[in-house]
Parts: C-alpha cells; structure tokens; sequence
C-alpha cells in the first residue's frame, strides 16, 4: 500500500543518464495492485514502453482521493474496477482500454495511441488533445467539458493558450459515439480524410474548425460519419475553410430544441444531408447544402429532406430506428448503415413492405406482420444517393433472405451459468460483499453477458429485509445491482419471488413470486405469479392470467422466454388439477393460452431460443423411464413428439434448448458446467445434420 515512486534519476551515478531506466520494467503476467485506503501517488522519471513502466495495473483504492497519477501513465494494461479515476495524461505509451473508465477531471492525449475498443471512457472535464490517435472503434466518449484538438500551454500571465494540435481522431465504425457536452474545436495539422467516415459525434457547445497551422483538411467527414447538435440554447458553428474537398460536414442533424437554435457563423458545406427536424437555424454566410431525396428541394428548404411527399421511398445516410409505426401501403424503407425496429410496429394486412440495410436489419420483440400484409428484409450496399431500383438492377449486390436476418435475431441465446463461470472483477465484487455459490439460485446471463440474473435471500439492497427469496439483476460492466423484486413504494415483499429467466437480448426478466404489490394492477388471488421486468423501463407487469382475462386460482411457476416476438411460457393447473402449459405473447398483447398437448401433466417448460420449440416435462425425472417423459411441439407446424426422460436426471436438473432448437440439454447439478449435460434430442427438429452436431 501506500505510494509507488519509480525514480531512475536518484539512482544515476553514471554518465548515462538513461543509466537506470528499466528499473521497473514489468511484463509476462505481472500484476501491481494499488489497494491503499487513502491517497495513493504514482510516478515514474521515464515511463515509456521501452523503460519503465506496470504490466497489469489494477486500481482497488476505494478512498476518495484514490490514486494519483503523477506523471504520464505508463502501463500496458489498466483495470478500474469502477473507480473512478484522477486527471491523466497519456504520453509516451498507448492506453487501450479494457473496461469502462470515469476520469474525474481533465485528460490530456498528448501522443500515443488511446483506443476506446468497445468501452466507454467519461471525462468529466475538458479533454485536451495535443497529439497522438483517438481511435473510437466501436465504443463511446463522453466529456463533460470541452473537447479541444488543440495544444495547451499559459502565457506570461499564466492564462491558457491554445495553439495547434498533432494529434488525429479517427471514427470509422457504425458503433462509435461520442458526446461533448461542452464545446468541440479542431485545429489539428492532420489530415482528416478517411478518419471520420462513421459514427456519431454529438456536440451540446459550440463547434470550431480552425486552421492556424494552414491544414484545411482537419475535419473532412465522408462515408455515413453524422454530427447532432444537440445543445439547449444558442450554438455556433465556424469553418475556417469551409469547401466541399477541404472542411465540411458529411451528415448534419439539428436536435436543439431551442427558440435559438443554431448559428452558423461561417459558410457552411454539408456533403450528404442536412437533417433539420424542423429546428430553428440561421446562415450568417453562403451555403452548400444537397438535395438528399432529389425531389427538387433543398435540405435546409425542404420540410422533409428524407423523402418527397410521394416519394413511397425513405432512405438514411446512417442508423435508423422504425417506431411506433403502422404501415397500410407500400413502402421501402433504406439504410447505409442498420435499420432498427423498436416498440411497436405492424405491417397491416394488404401492406407491402421491404427494409433494406448495409450492414444488418434488427427486428425487435414488437415488430408483426400481418398474415395479409407482405414484408421483406435484404442486406445489400445501400447508397442513399441511387436510386433503390438503379441499385436493383445493377445486380452488383447479393440480396440476403429475411429469414436469415430474423434468425440472427431470434436466437440470441441466454445462457446459465455458475457462480465459478462469472468474470474474476464480478466475483470480486460479489465476494467482498460475503455472497458465495451457495447463496445464489438460478444464474443465468443474456447472450453477451450484459446482465446476469439470479434470486437470492441475502439482502444485497439496503431496503431488502424480508429474509426471502428476491431477484437480482447484475450488470459486470460497472458493478451496478438492481433489486428488481421490490413492491412499488421500494420496500421488500411479504413473500419470495425466484425462478428468474433473463431472455436472450438482456431486455427483458421474468420470474415467479407470490407478492400482491409488484404491480399497479389488484394481486388477489393469493398464489405464486409470473411477472415480466423491462429492464430499461425499469417496470414491471404481471403475465399469468386465465385464457378469460382474470386472476388465475392457481399458483404459476418456472416461466421462460424467447422468440423474436418475446413468448413467455409457464407452467400452472387447469380448471381439472393437471398439470398444463400457458404462453403469453408481449408483442400482441394476447391474453394466455393453452400451449401443451393435453396428455399428461405437464410442466417444467422451456422454449428454443427463436421460440419456435416448446418442450416441457410429463412425470418426475428420476422414476421408472416410462413414468417420465420429455414433450416436444414444433409451434409453427403443430408437430409434436416425446423422449424418455434420461436416467440420470434428478429433479431440479436445470435444462436448456441448444442454440439451434435441436433438443433440450439437462445440466448435471446446480454446479455443472457448461459441457456437464445430458442430451435429448427434439424428435420434430426439421434439421437433422445440426441436431447431430449437439448431441
């Protein structure tokens, strides 16, 4: 604990002032763990990748002023663990980021290479790059302050002076983000041409291009690169060199809601579009503004930029979101980059209908076709600037069927998981809070481990002191636990709730619980039932009714959920006492029904990932063969057919479609692994040749 201090320097009794550099040079799988309970001070005389400087570097001081960093950081590889960090300055090494990082106040780039790769990093304060390579790639920046291109000394009076910057930035992925929430000024001598061909780069300040080194290329935006100007009072934008070959806006799209607007300062060249949104926006200079939908009209005239008013065609430079939208005639819907569905959206009958996209379609639970209305889906090199049927015909692009792009959606696959399987940061982190394997049931992750699920008894919540069962949602990212098991006013349950099923996308949790108070809606039966939590709405409704639309009497258990329309399924007595199967549909909003065959007493059910597979248990898995049996039904023919449970099975095994939907996997234990499973093969899978591949 305490300080670490590297200093060369004092050691030199040499000629060769460079005599004793290396003297904390760590590499292999060397680790420095700072975990001081107060200020912790790190410097190094010469950090550089060549001399001194850490491997791993893990920051576990938890105090309030947390570790400093005196001198440029030097270190291979960073671990936060959600600290948030002190000012930086990143030098003569590359920092690559691998998690989210918080900066508590100003970082300096002034060379070197700093790559987000996927994370989030937040300044809060100014970001000043002097030098060196911001490179996005596929993550977010957020600055709280200014973020300034520019190279910052003082004067004689000691007042900031700006003055040229070396350095680049570079957004050239769909994913790349960036947020200023103060000012964005350029004046780099790099060119930029080819750096910012993607992403989207917000900016709530002021925007400034400057050219004092005579560089005119400092902001050239090509490709589907978009900038939003998003602030909430008076904006200004300045060029120096405002030209379509030297500085100029590739998208531009007007979010500032104020009577204000937007000033534009300078003349102003937008290459693709110019995005109003009916927003207010003045021109102090000559413009160079396109023609997006070619309908005769100027963007900055026309009402509607994206497409003339009988234009059944709309077409977007960079992603789109379709919501809330119900279309009744024919329209083809464009994108360079990815079209996105989002809420509800119907396709009615007698519709017709085509999304078509660079890089992917995404349809989300909420989108319906109609069964007399027509829809296609196609990937292809969309430009916004051909027409559909120019590109069409050239047949320069392949077309990808619909059912394609919905498979990729629909089988994202959850995944269950043991305590040992977590990420060593995440079991850190539950294990200093005195939480073992024993203390969690249920554990299970969305397909890219965004959020784990899982009910426990422990009171992780302050306001948790029921000493039940509750349910958990986890988030590794940043250590955030939400107890999402909670009565409305935030205080704890009388009963447990448990049996959590996270779907496949981390949107959605259902579970089981016995509590009158989860929801706005009367709980009188007094009996366990199945609820559904929006994870981003942070909501919860209840989904076990009668095929009528009343409280059911009997109790509900082990829901699951999948499918591209979000099925929920469970298990609860019918009307005679047997054991039956009930399925609830989020994206039409269909009271339940009856999902089994009606020929034994079921229960335990389970759906593929796609929801097109339901399988559910007759019997009790560890009696005579004939006394247990795994029911299949295929939901889009109606084809049924059963296995014999396998012997090993005990009750409480917890079982899993595989990816495909090929058969159910039974995991030997609450502690089995991942490849500790017994197989039974789904007798009404219509592909054989990959039901072999997961047996």
């Amino acid at each position: 604990m305490g300080t670490i201090a590297h200093g060369w320097g004092c050691y030199n009794t040499r000629p060769d002032p460079f005599a004793f550099a290396y003297n904390f040079y760590a590499d292999g799988t060397h680790r420095v763990v700072l975990s001081g309970t107060g200020r912790q001070t790190v410097h190094f005389d010469y950090p550089n990748p060549s001399y001194g400087h850490f491997n791993v570097l893990s920051l576990q001081n938890a105090s309030a002023d947390g570790v400093v960093f005196a001198s440029p950081l030097a270190v291979v590889q960073l671990e936060s663990n959600s600290h948030v960090l002190n000012p930086l300055t990143i030098d003569a090494m590359n920092w690559t980021l691998s998690d989210d990082v918080t900066v508590r106040g100003p970082v300096q780039l002034a060379d070197s290479v700093l790559d987000l790769a996927g994370h989030t990093l937040t300044v809060q304060g100014d970001l000043i790059h002097a030098g060196g390579i911001l490179t996005v790639n596929g993550g977010t920046l957020i600055v709280e302050g200014d973020y300034r291109i520019q190279h910052l000394t003082t004067d004689a009076e000691g007042q900031p002076v700006y003055e040229a910057s070396n350095g680049w930035l570079a957004m050239q992925n769909a994913e790349d983000q960036i947020e200023v929430r103060g000012d964005f000024v350029t004046d780099s001598t790099q060119d930029h041409e080819g750096y910012l061909s993607a992403g989207t780069l917000e900016i709530m300040g002021d925007f400034t291009q400057l050219s004092t080194s005579g560089n005119p290329y400092n902001f050239y935006a090509d490709g589907t690169h978009r900038v939003v100007l998003s602030g909430t009072g008076r904006q200004t934008v300045h060029f120096d060199y405002p030209n379509p070959s030297y500085g100029h806006f590739n998208v531009l799209e007007m979010a500032n809601p104020s009577s204000q607007g937007v000033l534009f300062q300078s003349n102003l060249v937008v290459t693709r579009l110019f995005s109003h949104h009916g927003k207010a926006f003045t021109f102090a200079g000559t413009v160079e503004i396109p023609d997006f939908d070619g309908d005769g009209l100027r963007d900055d005239l026309d009402p509607d930029p994206l497409h003339g008013d009988d234009e059944p065609t709309s077409c977007y430079p960079s992603d789109h979101q379709i919501s809330g939208e119900t279309f009744q005639d024919s329209r083809l819907i464009r994108s360079e980059a990815t079209l996105e569905t989002g809420g509800s959206v119907l396709i009615a009958a007698g519709a017709d209908v085509t999304f078509e996209a660079t890089t992917r379609v995404i349809l989300k639970p909420g989108f319906q076709v109609n069964a007399d209305g027509r829809f296609v889906a196609r990937i292809s090199a969309v430009d916004c600037q051909t027409s559909a049927a120019t590109a069409a015909d050239t047949g320069e692009t392949e077309n990808e069927p619909v059912a394609e792009i919905q498979e990729r959606f629909s089988t994202a696959e959850a995944h269950p998981l043991r305590f040992a399987d977590l990420p060593l940061a995440s079991l850190e982190f539950l294990m200093a809070r005195g939480i073992s394997a024993d203390d969690l049931a249920d554990l299970q992750s969305d397909a890219e481990g965004k959020y784990i699920v899982f009910s426990t008894s422990l009171g992780l919540d302050v306001g948790d002191d029921n000493e039940l069962s509750d349910v958990y949602l986890y988030r590794p990212s940043d250590h955030d636990l939400r107890w999402i098991s909670r009565n409305l006013d935030g205080t704890a349950a009388t009963a447990p709730s448990d049996q959590p099923r996270i779907d496949g996308w981390g949107e959605y949790v259902v579970y089981r619980s016995a509590s009158d108070r989860l929801t706005w809606n009367p709980d009188t039966n007094g009996v366990e039932d199945i609820f559904l939590y929006a994870i981003e709405e942070w909501s919860t409704e209840r989904v076990s009714w009668t095929e009528s639309g009343e409280e059911p009497t009997q109790a509900s258990s082990h829901p699951d959920l999948a499918g591209l329309d979000l099925e929920i399924v469970y298990a609860r007595k019918d009307e005679n006492g047997e054991g039956a199967i009930y399925g609830y549909d989020l994206a039409v909003d269909r009271l339940t029904q009856r999902q089994d065959d009606g020929l034994c007493d079921a229960h335990h059910p389970r759906l593929s990932a796609d929801g097109r597979y339901l399988a559910y248990l007759c019997g009790v898995p560890g009696t005579r063969e004939e006394d247990c049996s795994v029911h299949f039904i295929d939901r889009t023919t109606g084809l049924s057919g059963m296995e014999p449970c396998p012997p090993q099975i005990e009750a409480g095994y917890r079982v899993y479609f595989d990816t495909e939907g090929g058969g159910v996997r039974w995991l030997l234990g609450p502690d089995a692994s991942g490849d500790q499973y017994q197989f039974t093969a789904n007798p009404v899978f219509d592909d054989a040749e990959t039901q072999r591949q997961f047996q």
